[in-house]
């Protein structure tokens, strides 16, 4: 006995299309729970969840004066449209941002490819807050520590998968529960 679990696997049910779905395995897992040798799996994430991970609480679209309303795809461009309502001088100002999810070296960005309100097309800079809330909603501090292989946009949701090695999960989970600057939120 070397004081490591040798491996936990976690699946969830499949269900329908607004249910979060994983497929994990972690290997050589310490003791104590803080670390994993070795960590990979694919899952499922439907975009009301994401929309419900921005609303209430820290890091929510009203700490950063918008808030998702509505999350609709375009699997052939690959991209996600955010419709959003802007608070802006007291006065709610509707907005969509178009924005296409990039995975390079097993990190996810997203590419700003339309930003509008009401009728106006706006600098890409403006989209910035909705980046932000939606990046945080689907990859909390866990992601900083693996790599993301895949991330396709469907229809109801986005597919992914992740791979990970030494991956630290009590820091992870202490950044998820600090609320000074934390985003509050996982997946």
């Amino acid at each position: 006995m070397d004081g490591d679990v040798p491996w936990v696997q976690v699946d969830t049910s499949s269900g329908d299309s607004n249910n979060i779905r994983l497929h994990a395995r972690a290997e050589g897992i310490s003791t104590d729970g803080g670390t994993v040798q070795k960590l990979e799996g694919n899952g499922f994430l439907p975009y009301e969840r994401i929309k419900s991970l921005t609303q209430g609480g820290e890091g929510n679209g009203q700490q950063t004066g918008s808030t998702i309303e509505e999350i609709t795809a375009d699997p052939s461009a690959g991209t996600l449209k955010i419709s959003t309502t802007f608070t802006v001088a007291i006065i709610p100002v509707p907005a969509t941002v178009t924005l296409k999810p990039i995975v390079k070296d097993g990190a996810v960005t997203f590419e700003v490819k339309e930003a509008t309100a009401l009728v106006f097309g706006l600098p890409n800079d403006f989209a910035q807050p909705v980046v932000d809330q939606v990046t945080t909603a689907m990859f909390g501090p866990l992601f900083k520590q693996i790599k993301v292989s895949k991330l396709d946009v469907a229809k109801d949701g986005v597919d992914f998968a992740f791979a990970g090695t030494d991956v630290n999960l009590k820091s992870a989970a202490e950044q998820i529960g600090d609320t000074s600057g934390g985003n509050g939120c996982s997946v």
